[in-house]
């Protein structure tokens, strides 16, 4: 008879779920028990990943003496981020970490939006200038004309100041209303409504400044910028992008250094701010470079760390560099820095494709960002598609199986994403969870700005040239095009500059110039506006994925303006991250699969004990939502309810580490819907000693590692992995803090201390993924405990329908 698929499904949670999930992996691989499929997300695909390689490298045969070996580097490698090992070690990676995120994270996003500050206090003066200085004394002089911080509101034109900015508000107003009433071109619409916004706060916020900033007592300034914050966060139109708030105040100071000839930071003249201006043409003439090493720089070093942590030497080299290159971090100068030696150590990189054929079958899950598959339906569905990365195909969860339409619809192939940025991809936790999206939504921008959003950006049509038959000109147009951006700017001040010696004018040149720059924005924005995905595609849709691709100021304002790639063909860049925030297990590629025998380990964090049943039951929900499942418990009884009572909510306050369901799965017809199978599911969890559930006194079970030696020949040292798999609560109450062996005490003091920043087992908090042997040992421990517990063996052991 057929042998029933078997699947394992590991959680997200860092290197917590990494840990739990290794000790169920261990259970497995000891009992011989094969496995059919690996379904990931984030911190279970460092286990999953890393095992994978092992095994490849291994002639993919399944041995006790590297299984063992591979176990040992885990646990000795899981402070992947800081070696703390290793006191000089540990510092080391500390200021590395440190002074790579102060440099992409502050430094990189100061320069570059520093620079736009002086062309845009510009284009103000320019456009606005005249009418923002009315009822304020200014000098006449072209070269000195500083205001004074009076405002004169008796001049006769001074209605002219109330105008500007009630038209700016109203048509602020009108477009926001406007667009919650047009959906159809509701992109171009915001783009006028943040324009006019732009406009609005960078008139009257310099203005405002130039009467109180210097007359005002300190005191007063406090409680006016906190009362402007105030109507940010609570104003509705406003409050989206309250976050950008800090960057509007910047550039007012910078607008009114310009506008009114003030001092900021030094005393105004000519000369130093065309000076500034050429400063800032060569930074936007950099800008698209920097840019994208703010994006992939953070990426890149996490892929860095994980592969050099758990990959194998084969894989990664000596110093875990292999398959991260130049090219990695600039990708739009890909063309021009192809080298042999690049090549060669990409061609011992590990890809998808390399693990066909091979058992289990990994499937990385993620998420893809700005991209709505369907124009109607589900008005609450999320511009995000769920995306499953295995070694055989590349599909779209979400979709029924068969119909033809879950394959993704592009040319990216299996072969074309390494198995390590499968694995880092998945760990990018770049938003928080789905429920929390209207919490998160005044930060997005800030988010993008800081270079935060280091999601993993993959070109869908790898090989493609978008009709460009020309090699050395596809090469090189990306570099042209976007030097445009700094171009004018520098031309502008190098014209000015020159003029003062020579003696001429220069201002009819100048606006020449800032239009031109002024055009650039506003063609690169309407690219970016311009509508993809659709099946058949439009006359112009090749140029517009090729600009996304290549153009790093139109990928930014898509992502900027939140522009969403509608339907069934995905984005010409594909923005990758973490699945975690909408589903926590796997299981929804799984239950596509219709596998019969699952698995389910939950390492994800949990704030409490009560909490366990939330994420289980939203996989359910979306899997009946998706693939018209129904779930039931083992007395057939509503699940929900048995959930709670035997798994949650036990009589004796003892929770057990492990719970059984049924799911059926079921084909749509004509005639409605038919059974066509059904599976079982196995859920494991940690559990703290004095709260799972023990082993009966009487319990024949082997409390240390004898059985494990007797199966494998191989022993554990119980220095580093305790004298068998069952742990006391003393064990698991030490494990303070989380970064060195020297944090964990056995002081109340001290623990409860850290259970307030970090939280205890086996809820240890992950979010800077520092992590300890002894806590790697601890977790490992558990989740090879709850395989004892749940009888693991015996659930797998029905091998056939």
């Amino acid at each position: 008879m057929p042998r029933n698929k078997i699947g394992l499904a590991l959680s997200g949670g860092g290197v917590r779920s990494a840990a739990f999930s290794s000790g169920v992996l261990r259970r497995l691989l000891q009992k011989s028990i094969e496995i059919d499929y690996i379904s990931c997300i984030s911190g279970g695909n460092f286990t999953a990943a890393a095992f994978l390689d092992w095994k490849s490298r291994n002639r993919q045969e399944d041995e006790h003496d590297w299984h063992h070996e591979f176990f040992e580097n885990m646990r000795r490698r899981i402070g992947y981020f800081c070696d703390w090992r290793n006191a000089c070690r540990g510092i080391h990676d500390f200021v590395i970490v440190l002074l790579l995120m102060l440099f992409v994270n502050l430094l990189i996003p100061i320069v570059l939006w520093g620079g736009l500050s002086i062309p845009v206090a510009y284009v103000i003066d320019l456009v606005l200038g005249g009418t923002l200085r009315i009822g304020f004394q200014c000098g006449n002089t072209t070269t000195v004309r500083e205001c004074g911080t009076t405002f004169n509101a008796n001049d006769r034109e001074a209605f002219k100041v109330a105008f500007l900015f009630i038209f700016l508000a109203v048509g602020y107003l009108f477009f926001y209303l406007l667009k919650k009433i047009i959906k159809r071109i509701c992109n171009t619409i915001r783009f006028i409504q943040i324009s006019t916004g732009i406009f609005l706060g960078l008139s009257v916020l310099p203005w405002f400044l130039q009467q109180y900033s210097q007359s005002a007592p300190l005191w007063l300034k406090v409680l006016i910028l906190g009362l402007s914050m105030f109507f940010w966060c609570g104003f509705p139109p406003l409050r989206n992008v309250s976050a950008l708030a800090i960057v509007f105040y910047i550039y007012a100071y910078v607008i009114k250094w310009r506008v009114y000839r003030s001092d900021f930071p030094i005393h105004y003249s000519e000369s130093h701010f065309y000076t500034a201006m050429l400063i800032a043409g060569a930074i936007l003439w950099v800008s698209p470079y920097l840019g994208v090493f703010s994006r992939t720089s953070i990426y890149n070093y996490v892929k860095w760390r994980l592969q050099y942590a758990f990959f194998t030497k084969e894989s990664v080299g000596r110093y875990g560099c292999s398959g991260i290159t130049c090219t990695d971090f600039f990708p739009v100068l890909s063309p021009l820095l192809h080298c042999s030696r690049c090549q060669a150590t990409n061609d011992k990189t590990l890809t998808l494709a390399s693990l066909a054929g091979m058992r289990p079958q990994y499937i990385s899950n993620v998420v893809a960002d700005y991209w709505r598959i369907r124009k109607l339906g589900d008005p609450d569905e999320p511009p995000e598609a769920m995306i499953s990365l295995s070694s055989t195909e590349i599909e779209v969860i979400t979709e029924q199986p068969g119909s033809g339409t879950d394959a993704i619809q592009c040319s990216l192939l299996p072969e074309h994403i390494k198995l390590a940025d499968a694995m880092t991809t998945a760990a990018l936790v770049v938003r928080p969870p789905r429920e929390q999206d209207k919490q998160f939504e005044p930060f997005r921008e800030l988010q993008i700005i800081l270079g935060l959003a280091n999601n993993n950006a993959v070109p869908t049509a790898p090989m493609e040239n978008y009709g460009c038959t020309n090699d050395k000109l596809a090469k090189v147009m990306p570099i042209l095009l976007q030097s445009i951006a700094g171009a004018p700017i520098i031309l502008l001040a190098v014209l000015w500059l020159t003029a003062e010696r020579l003696d001429y004018s220069t201002s009819d040149v100048e606006k020449v110039l800032m239009i031109v720059f002024i055009a650039y924005v506003l063609i690169f924005a309407a690219i970016a506006m311009l509508p993809t995905g659709s099946e058949g595609g439009w006359f112009g849709e090749e140029i517009v994925r090729w600009c996304h691709v290549n153009l790093y100021h139109v990928r930014f304002l898509r992502e900027f303006l939140n522009i969403n790639n509608v339907g069934p063909r995905p984005p010409a860049l594909i923005s990758l991250s973490d699945l975690g925030r909408v589903e926590k297990f796997g299981l929804l590629s799984l239950f596509k699969r219709r596998v019969k025998k699952i698995v389910t380990v939950d390492g994800s964090y949990i704030q409490k004990d009560d909490d366990y049943a939330i994420q289980i039951i939203r996989s359910m929900e979306l899997a009946r939502k998706y693939f018209n499942c129904e779930f039931i418990g083992y007395d057939c009884r509503d699940v929900i309810g048995e959930i709670y009572k035997k798994y949650i909510n036990t009589p004796a306050e003892r929770r057990p580490r492990s719970y059984r369901f049924i799911v059926k799965y079921f084909d749509k017809t004509e005639n409605g819907y038919v059974e066509a199978g059904k599976g079982e599911v196995l859920l494991l969890s940690p559990r703290h000693p004095d709260r799972g559930v023990p082993f009966p006194e009487s319990s024949s079970v082997d409390m240390t590692w004898g059985e494990y030696a007797r199966d494998t020949s191989k022993n554990l040292d119980p220095k580093r992995w305790g004298p068998g798999p069952v742990l006391k609560a003393e064990e698991v109450d030490r494990l303070t803090f989380c970064c060195c062996e020297c944090c964990h005490s056995s002081s109340k003091a001290i623990q409860w201390v850290s259970k307030k920043l970090c939280n205890g087992f086996p809820h240890h908090s992950t979010v800077n993924q520092f992590f300890t042997p002894s806590m790697f040992s601890a977790y490992h421990r558990e989740g090879y405990r709850a395989c004892i517990e749940a009888d693991i063996e015996s659930f797998l052991a029905d091998a056939h329908v």
